[in-house]
């Protein structure tokens, strides 16, 4: 059953009610786009046509979207459609080939790792009217105004043409007034009464810059565009988890030089997916001695010893490197999120400790003061 878009009052009436029982209504007050304008945007629909949640685009393979609207659909029902913001219902449906849900998302509830990817079964081909949106990292106050979408309700009937609204951000403590578990992994946005999102936006982009900034998640009251706030989750706290979630989308380093064997032999590779074994590089790390690796805390927060793997000793990431087994791993005591850099620093504990030699090597660490126009190296894959 799709809870489009969960509700945060009266919970135990909620549970026993499907999304077929609830009227799939959607942006209140919002203005029509002009083709083009929003080309990340897709819809998420059944067999039927019928959509019941939105998406954006974040590679030529994978769309983002929210959890909740996810566990109740296959992947033979699920259908997205993209490169169009009509809604008549003869839109093209394309397939899809996997369904990935938060490992730590349980329930509808669950508002804190609302998030999910879904694999399409053939590449997206990109034009003007279909393009990936990039994640928007940056931080964000109270105050700042961000874009929603959605489709248009054309006085209560099915939406025709997607939508879009400038919402206000607001602040944490505004936010818990109306919703007392409200997360630092959430953002809230309000807007005057008659305006905001409803239950068929849910998973739909809050986009800042014309960057994915969140997914719609969550409304505080059960009347949409009432002014109460609406709930969002922070994409940006899951970068980590989106790059090592199967073959999604990885940046690395652009522009650099190839580099030559005997150089960076302190270089490492970070392997594995949560779960099960893997040889997908996903981060970068450095050798501190025989048994010690250094990385970011970022980097390990979705790992445990027996998922994650260690390369190095070599420059080529081709797939079938040795892969070197951990004992442990540690985060730094203040790392909380992946937005938090001030603390943003862990270790990895080798089960065998390395042989040292032409290729593998220790580095030292920096100990002299840098000043601004000093020049530093970085390397990777």
């Amino acid at each position: 059953m799709h809870k489009s878009l969960f509700l945060l009052i009266n919970l135990s009436i909620f549970q026993s009610i499907s999304s077929h029982a609830l009227p799939t209504r959607r942006i209140y007050g919002g203005t029509p786009a002009e083709p083009g304008q929003f080309p990340f945007q897709v819809s998420l629909r059944k067999e039927t046509g019928d959509h019941f949640c939105g998406g954006a685009i974040l590679s030529e393979s994978w769309i983002i979207t929210c959890a909740h609207c996810l566990p109740s659909i296959t992947v033979q029902e699920l259908k997205i459609v993209y490169g169009t913001m009509y809604y008549h219902g003869t839109e093209q449906l394309h397939s899809v080939s996997k369904i990935i849900v938060h490992q730590e998302w349980t329930h509808v509830h669950d508002t804190h790792s609302d998030i999910g990817l879904i694999q399409l079964e053939k590449p997206i081909v990109f034009n003007v009217l279909k393009r990936p949106i990039k994640i928007y990292t940056d931080q964000v106050k109270p105050g700042d105004e961000a874009v929603i979408f959605r489709g248009d309700m054309n006085n209560g009937s099915r939406p025709i043409i997607l939508q879009h609204l400038k919402v206000t951000i607001i602040s944490f403590d505004q936010c818990a007034e109306y919703k007392s578990d409200v997360k630092d992994t959430n953002i809230c946005t309000q807007s005057p009464e008659g305006f905001g999102i409803c239950f068929a936006d849910s998973g739909g982009p809050l986009t800042k810059n014309d960057k994915l900034l969140g997914l719609a998640s969550f409304t505080t009251r059960f009347d949409c565009a009432n002014g109460a706030p609406d709930g969002y989750l922070r994409v940006s706290d899951f970068i980590s988890w989106i790059q090592i979630t199967d073959e999604t989308p990885v940046r690395r380093i652009w522009g650099g030089n190839v580099a030559k064997s005997e150089y960076f032999r302190y270089q490492v590779s970070l392997r594995g997916i949560p779960g099960r074994k893997s040889n997908k590089h996903s981060c970068g790390g450095a050798i501190l001695s025989k048994s010690w690796i250094i990385t970011c805390a970022h980097c390990l927060q979705y790992f445990t010893p027996k998922t994650l793997r260690v390369v190095y000793g070599t420059i080529y990431n081709y797939g079938n490197e040795t892969l070197h087994e951990v004992s442990k791993i540690i985060q730094h005591h203040e790392y909380k999120n992946d937005r938090q850099v001030h603390s943003d620093i862990g270790l990895v504990k080798l089960r065998y400790p390395i042989i040292f030699g032409k290729f593998v090597q220790p580095i030292e660490i920096y100990t002299e003061f840098v000043k601004e126009g000093d020049q530093a190296t970085v390397s990777g894959w």
